[in-house]
C-alpha cells in the first residue's frame, strides 16, 4: 500500500471477490495506527454507485479532513423506531462527554480548522525531522502531510517500545502510546511484529 492508503481498486477487488454482493465497506478515516487518512470521496462516492453501505469510523481530530467529511455524510438508522417520542428517546445523556464535545467545539471555532492544521503539520514535520536524525528509527504512515493525522508511529531498532515510553514519560514528561492500539491486524499490515510493539 503506496502511503498506507486503502486504494479504490483494492476495495472494488475486495468487493467483486466474494460469492455474494458485496452489502458495506467497513473502514477507518483515519487510522490510529499509522495517521493514515483514507480517500473517503473517492470510495463514498463509489459505493454509492454501486449501492453498497460505506461504515467510517470519524475521523478523531476535525483538522485532518476540514472539508472531506460533508459530501458523504451518514443517514439516520432505519432501524430507529418510528413513533415519537421513542423517535427521539437518547437515553440517559452523558453530560461530561457533553460537555467535553462543547468545549473542543468552542476551541476549533477560536482557533479555526487552518491554524489548527497548520500548527500540527507544523509539529509533525518538527517530530519527523528530530527522529529521522536518529540512527535506528524507522518511521511509519504518509511523508505527505495530505494524507496524515495528528499523529506519528516509529520504532527504534533493538529497543523495546514499552521501555521508550517509559523513558520518554519519565525523563522527558512526553507521553505516547505504546502497544497494538487496539487493531493487531493494522500492525502486520505495516510489517510490526511482537518485538516491534
Amino acid at each position: 500500500m503506496k502511503d498506507w492508503l486503502v486504494s479504490l481498486k483494492t476495495i472494488r477487488q475486495a468487493a467483486c471477490a466474494g460469492n455474494g454482493k458485496t452489502r458495506m465497506v467497513v473502514l477507518s478515516h483515519c487510522s490510529n495506527v499509522t495517521g493514515t487518512i483514507q480517500p473517503m470521496e473517492e470510495i463514498g462516492f463509489w459505493c454509492r454507485q454501486q449501492g453498497i453501505l460505506l461504515l467510517v469510523t470519524p475521523p478523531r481530530e476535525p483538522a485532518c479532513c476540514p472539508s472531506t467529511c460533508r459530501p458523504w455524510a451518514s443517514t439516520c438508522s432505519p432501524l430507529m423506531p418510528a413513533d415519537l417520542p421513542e423517535r427521539l428517546e437518547s437515553g440517559t445523556l452523558n453530560t461530561p462527554s457533553l460537555a467535553g464535545l462543547q468545549s473542543g467545539i468552542n476551541f476549533v471555532r477560536q482557533r479555526g480548522l487552518e491554524q489548527i492544521q497548520r500548527h500540527k503539520s507544523a509539529l509533525l514535520a518538527q517530530l519527523r525531522y528530530g527522529l529521522n536524525s536518529l540512527p535506528g528509527i524507522r518511521l511509519y504512515g504518509p511523508d505527505r502531510d495530505p494524507c496524515r493525522g495528528g499523529l506519528l508511529s516509529f520504532s527504534l531498532a533493538g529497543h523495546d517500545p514499552s521501555e521508550i515510553g517509559f523513558l520518554l514519560d519519565v525523563e522527558h514528561n512526553i507521553c505516547i502510546r505504546t502497544g497494538l492500539h487496539c487493531a493487531p491486524d493494522a500492525h502486520r499490515s505495516i510489517g510490526l511484529t511482537r518485538q516491534h510493539l
